[in-house]
């Protein structure tokens, strides 16, 4: 089993910078940089092809990418309010159904 953090409601896979890209490039990812640590809100959280993405280290370290998971694998809505009502943030809870009832 792949081993996986916790941040903002969702699963991710590690990434080390500068190990090669963990996936097909036509796979569609959404990447967690280091930069969104200091960010509780998956609104940072981008989703494109892997292919467009630098898996490298970079020179800025706040623009390396740390965390990963291909878009199909993404938690249900039900799993993403659960774990954030279990971590105490109502208000992302709220967001996130807004966001689908939107």
């Amino acid at each position: 089993m792949t081993p996986k953090f916790h941040h903002a409601g969702l699963d991710w896979i590690p990434h080390t910078p500068g190990d090669p890209m963990p996936c097909p490039g036509d796979t569609l990812v959404r990447v967690f940089l280091r930069s969104d640590l200091a960010c509780p809100l998956e609104m940072t959280f981008y989703e494109t092809a892997a292919f467009v993405w630098d898996w490298s280290a970079c020179s800025d370290p706040r623009a390396e990418i740390i965390g990963w998971y291909p878009v199909e694998e993404q938690p249900s809505l039900a799993r993403r309010v659960l774990d954030l009502l279990e971590a105490g943030d109502i208000e992302q809870a709220k967001h996130e159904l807004r966001k689908e009832l939107e």
